[in-house]
């Protein structure tokens, strides 16, 4: 390498980091942003070391740190201080969140006088009428050991998760859970007609799969169960591949040829195993937390699981099969319908999220395996 390229090598840092300080200090504050700028140093929430130290490597942040939020951090989801959290403020007042309203600027100019909560509690939880779940009767139990749970938002995906289901030689117990949506009257008499043992609830569009799964289980329908395996009608519309992912997840879950009742009895012999992920579905590197690191925390910390001090280790997809003794502790929880954010096509850091990662969490956290559909068949003596 020539000594000019070596210079310019060793200088990149230093110039690029000067490059963003002079962009941010020429950035367009307006009439606007100046009296934005004047509302936060008033307040006195914003602390400047303690943003800095939330953005390292940027220079723009170290250096200029209330204009770098005002022009980006607020929007990239930076909190101005440890007294403002801004994930916390959105899920407690979710209209902030449909309307797309700056969060702390909105606190400042309007929530402080309207005694807005910075984040919701279980004393006072979040009014979001029309996103109450319906009431669960308990079916008597049948004494047989596994259940199926299914949720569909599409409700065309029935007939492709009924067919997989005939995999499943050994008796179970089907529970299927709609989106209260056009078609869903019709869906539920679909289902009926293929599965008359079925049973069958209709949800508000809220906490995707998550939520009506989690309902179920704080009912108590789940308890007579040694296992669950969990199902939904997915299409990933933000990946190229969403119906082949969907169709890789319920098909490693229930292989034919006798493999979904080979799988169904290991998971019931083997008291190590606490859930089967679907092939390739077992997430364990730290990218996968995506934003959902601190919820995750915040969730697990009542059940004494301090995440911490675990690798993360979860079911990708949102489908698997789950003991009893995990969906013991996280109906320990009683996790509520309000703190499950609004529907808004979110990709990530949802409360949903966190409690996906929450199943492998607890599962590793108890002392149980979470493996993959594979490597448990490798393990089963091969059909002659």
């Amino acid at each position: 390498m020539s000594l000019k390229r070596s210079i310019a090598v060793a200088t990149f840092p230093l110039r690029n980091g000067l490059m963003e300080i002079l962009r941010m200090r020429g950035g367009f504050l307006g009439k606007s942003g100046r009296i934005y700028q004047k509302q936060i140093l008033e307040s006195g929430m914003f602390d400047a070391a303690w943003y800095r130290a939330r953005r390292p490597r940027c220079w723009a942040a170290r250096f200029l740190p209330l204009r770098h939020f005002i022009l980006r951090g607020e929007r990239m989801g930076i909190d101005p201080g440890p007294k403002f959290d801004i994930e916390a403020y959105l899920h407690a007042n979710p209209d902030v969140l449909r309307l797309g309203l700056a969060p702390f600027r909105h606190y400042l100019e309007h929530g402080r006088a309207e005694h807005r909560r910075l984040r919701v509690s279980i004393d006072h939880p979040p009014a979001m009428p029309g996103l109450e779940p319906p009431e669960i009767d308990v079916p008597p139990i049948t004494g047989r050991p596994i259940a199926v749970a299914v949720h569909l938002y599409y409700f065309e995906l029935w007939d492709e998760i009924h067919r997989q289901l005939s995999n499943l030689h050994l008796a179970f117990d089907l529970y299927v859970t709609l989106t209260r949506r056009q078609g869903h009257e019709e869906a539920r008499r679909r289902i009926l007609a293929d599965r008359p043992d079925a049973k069958v609830w209709d949800f508000p569009n809220h906490g995707r799969d998550i939520f009506p799964f989690i309902h179920l289980l704080n009912s108590g329908v789940f308890a007579p169960y040694r296992a669950v395996c969990k199902l939904h009608g997915k299409r990933s519309t933000h990946r190229k591949d969403g119906d082949s992912w969907r169709g890789h997840l319920v098909s490693s879950l229930l292989p034919p040829d006798g493999r979904a009742e080979a799988l169904a009895w290991k998971l019931l012999d083997d008291p190590t195993l606490g859930i089967v992920a679907a092939e390739g579905q077992v997430f364990k590197e730290p990218k996968h937390w995506g934003l959902n690191q601190w919820r995750c925390r915040e969730l697990l910390e009542p059940l004494d699981i301090h995440i911490h001090q675990k690798p993360l280790c979860f079911p990708g997809g949102s489908m698997f099969w789950v003991t009893q003794p995990v969906l013991e502790a996280l109906r320990g929880l009683q996790l509520p319908y309000w703190r499950f954010e609004p529907e808004h096509g979110q990709l990530d850091g949802t409360f949903a999220h966190a409690v996906e990662r929450a199943f492998g969490l607890i599962a590793v956290a108890r002392g149980f395996r979470v493996e993959s559909s594979e490597d448990i068949l490798r393990t089963l003596p091969q059909p002659s």
